[in-house]
């Protein structure tokens, strides 16, 4: 049976998770939009689209299997389509789900149907994938089919497109161009289509504005399908005024001997990695290289001229990295985003289908996982063997991987972070789980789970393959928070979902820095009787915020004694008829202006008699938790920055038989230089396979002036060295070193001894013991290192002391030395 007690301890560290994982991304009022045309894969891609011009927002939306609706071409059966969706003025408050049924027509009268024999544009998946720049926008078709001059033949060659910042609708400086760098004339001896058969350009690209060169966009996409599947990749540049395609050349011939069947060009990325001045990394990945375990080639070229617009014309492959799992798809997608903020692009890159076999061994699961890897000036990849992974959360079936995106810097601390997509998580309702990026990089525990179930209003009841598809990273609501769409094409809908403003507070949990005399029973409660006391209070002073004209309603909850929650030692008690709470709600309506500290009301705390009190030397912790009351309006939501409310603390100092004003005990803990014996005994050192076991001596004094109170020695075990039990030295019997008890822990990743001393350690007395140890593993000559140090688990004890290192020598049998010493008994 659980106890109340422990139940209330329980509920307070899952009030504390839930915050942690529910961060800035609004899921209360989602705005969906819905395609009309059923099975028509409707969300299968997404991008945000701002035309900065007019100030017009859109979410686009790729539909492989929609027909045209419109226009020549629409007797064409399933060609695909890209949508164009307005984000309505009121942006999802409330919820809100909308058909979308306006077209982009990327191709022009003369260009848009089968006006030429030798193209076929039935199920070419037009949609298959849409990226915009703000400046432009590009989708691909990667089966579209094209026939040899005899109509015969026809193979899936694939073409891209691209349409300037008004999506056909103003004047742009690029109306409709088509880049389709596969087709050919040119036939072999068997009358078939060279090297560009079903080379399906398009599968993957990807358009960025590398603002570190130029305003201008680049395009870059792959090929899978060229020569035999061997695929490559092609990059067009200036997008204002295409006038090639430029297709991957290796300058090492090596490279150019690819075995068939490695999808190269399937991913493709641009990125700035090192770093450097005028220079961009190109990175196309192929899933089935390396005997299907997949491999990524970079290509970095430090070259630009912008009158030959051949940028890969002196382009170098600099790096290449392999896949770890045969099948996982590594590769699969690839996001570039400056994690930790050195001003290096890193790469996430996904292998959706990596699996592990049950516990049962009955079956096979997939469950994905993305590898992160650091760019370096020098090296381009800093950690190419010892990527940091980022586990799929759910093990079951997820396809963790597939949709993947940077959403910017989501929480406001100047990283970037990322967005990750399971859409096959929960069976099939899939999930996007948010990544924040640090000083020390990505962090890989999710900040924020998004789920189907958790969205309002209902909307996400019936969605299916949530999160195949992501956009982010733009401020779609100008509130200076980059917001995100996630596609769910088997459910033919986009949800779009708003970040919520980040309130900075300083938060200070106010207490009079006086000791509590528990003699003093001077505060009365509510219901009558005197206890020990003292008084609390909250302050907030803002520090930052999206913005400054809005009052927010902070909710904050406080609890005394949290780490003894099973037994606080102090409470509250509002009035007469209340119970003795260790915890306290409430609410503060604040006025958001940086420096402008609001304060709770003061209340009184009461602490347990002496006699009711198991623990009268430590410290009382105080800790809360907080945050911005909801709203049913979406424009007064916002989130408290949780580093804050996770850094506000405070202390009940308790008085103490130690004379300071402090009530804190100040003591000197010397420990002694130490002394080691070896056995078998007569030996001066360790010595393989013969002496395999050490006593060291410990000595540790308090020299003053007040006693020790939970005194303890912390010895660091070195590799293939290990604890056998503490023991007496010299003369001492058992009975002597019984008030000193040890034990072997892990702290930090490194073994250390443990061991705690008497308690209290009065003034002026000594602490001897030994501990002893087993070597027999150690395998070579090198001297072992033991190092120690003396503190105290007392809060409310202030230790000086240094460590302390002992070098024991390690001897093999043909060198070893005889010591006239004593054994220790």
């Amino acid at each position: 049976m659980v106890t109340s007690r422990v139940l209330r301890s329980l509920l307070v560290l899952c009030w504390i998770v839930q915050v942690a994982l529910c961060y800035n991304i609004d899921v209360k009022s989602p705005y969906v939009v819905k395609g009309t045309q059923d099975d028509s894969f409707f969300g299968f891609s997404t991008a945000l689209h701002i035309y900065e011009e007019q100030n017009k927002k859109f979410i686009l939306v790729g539909s492989p299997r929609a027909n045209w609706t419109t226009g020549l071409g629409s007797d064409i059966p399933s060609p695909g389509a890209v949508y164009k969706c307005p984000l309505a003025a009121n942006l999802g408050d409330p919820s809100a789900e909308v058909d979308c049924d306006e077209q982009i027509t990327f191709f022009t009268e003369d260009n848009a149907a089968n006006t030429e024999p030798r193209e076929d544009k039935s199920d070419q998946w037009l949609g298959v994938n849409v990226e915009s720049s703000n400046e432009f926008v590009s989708t691909c078709a990667h089966r579209y089919t094209w026939a040899n001059d005899k109509g015969e033949d026809r193979t899936p060659i694939g073409q891209c497109t691209v349409i300037g910042p008004s999506l056909g609708g103003g004047q742009d400086n690029v109306q409709r161009r088509v880049v389709e760098p596969c087709k050919t004339k040119t036939l072999n001896t068997a009358g078939r289509l060279q090297e560009t058969n079903s080379c399906q350009v398009g599968s993957s690209q990807v358009q960025r504005i590398m603002e570190h060169i130029s305003d201008d966009a680049y395009l870059f996409y792959g090929a899978p399908g060229e020569n035999q599947w061997k695929g490559t990749a092609y990059m067009a540049e200036h997008l204002s005024d295409i006038k090639l395609s430029k297709k991957v050349e290796e300058s090492d011939a090596t490279h150019m001997k690819f075995n068939i069947n490695q999808y190269k060009g399937f991913g493709v990325a641009i990125c700035a990695m090192s770093g450097k001045e005028n220079a961009i990394d190109f990175i196309t990945s192929a899933p089935r290289a390396e005997d299907y375990y997949g491999k990524l080639y970079f290509y970095n070229s430090n070259r630009f001229d912008t009158s030959e617009l051949m940028l890969f014309k002196n382009a170098r492959l600099k790096d290449d990295l392999t896949g770890d799992q045969m099948g996982a798809y590594f590769g699969y997608n690839m996001v570039c985003g400056d994690l930790d903020n050195d001003g290096d692009d890193d790469l996430l890159v996904s292998a959706p289908w990596y699996s592990f076999v049950t516990k049962a061994k009955s079956s096979i699961i997939s469950v994905g996982r993305v590898y992160v890897y650091y760019g370096d000036k020098d090296k381009v990849v800093l950690n190419a063997n010892n990527p940091v992974i980022i586990e799929a959360p759910s093990t079951t079936t997820s396809a963790f991987g597939v949709g993947m995106a940077g959403v910017g810097d989501i929480n406001d601390d100047n990283f970037q972070d990322f967005a990750i997509g399971a859409p096959y998580e929960n069976d099939m309702q899939g999930a996007v789980y948010l990544y924040h990026g640090s000083y020390d990089g990505i962090k890989t525990t999710p900040a924020q789970a998004i789920k189907p179930v958790s969205l309002g209003s209902g909307l996400g009841a019936n969605l299916r393959t949530f999160g195949w598809s992501i956009a982010a990273g733009k401020d779609m609501d100008d509130n200076g928070y980059p917001d995100m769409a996630i596609g769910s094409y088997t459910s033919n809908r986009v949800v779009f979902l708003r970040s919520l403003p980040i309130v900075d507070l300083k938060i200070e949990i106010v207490i009079p820095s006086d000791p509590v005399d528990l003699d003093n029973e001077s505060s009365k409660l509510p219901d009558g009787g005197y206890f020990p006391g003292t008084t609390l209070s909250i302050c907030f002073t803002p520090l930052k915020t999206a913005d400054s004209n809005q009052d927010y309603e902070v909710a904050y909850e406080i609890f005394l004694d949290y780490k003894q929650s099973y037994a606080p030692r102090a409470f509250f008690q509002d009035n007469a008829d209340a119970e003795r709470e260790f915890q306290k709600k409430g609410t503060k309506m604040l006025s958001i202006t940086a420096g402008d500290k609001q304060c709770t009301d003061t209340w009184p705390v009461y602490l347990k008699k002496k006699n009711e009190m198991f623990d009268d030397k430590n410290y009382i912790d105080v800790n809360m938790t907080a945050n911005i009351r909801e709203s049913d309006t979406i424009s007064q939501r916002a989130v408290l920055k949780q580093e804050q409310v996770n850094n506000a603390k405070g202390k009940i100092v308790i008085k103490s038989i130690c004379q300071s004003a402090s009530g804190i005990c100040k003591c000197d803990i010397a420990l002694k230089a130490p002394s080691v014996k070896y056995f078998p005994a007569g030996y001066d050192s360790i010595v393989l396979d013969n002496v395999n076991q050490v006593v060291v001596q410990y000595e540790v004094e308090n020299k003053g002036p007040e006693n020790a109170h939970l005194p303890t020695l912390k010895l660091k075990l070195p590799p293939k060295v290990y604890f056998i039990r503490r023991t007496p030295v010299g003369d001492q019997t058992e009975a002597d070193v019984s008030s000193v008890a040890c034990s072997e822990i892990e702290e930090d990743g490194m073994n250390i001894v443990l061991c705690y001393l008497a308690n209290p350690l009065p003034v002026g007395e000594t602490s001897i013991f030994g501990i002893s140890l087993n070597t027999m593993s150690l395998a070579n000559t090198d001297p072992i290192t033991l190092e120690a140090e003396v503190g105290s688990l007392n809060t409310m004890s202030v230790v000086n002391t240094d460590p302390i290192s002992l070098e024991a020598e390690v001897s093999s049998l043909d060198t070893m030395s005889l010591a006239n010493t004593d054994p220790i008994t």
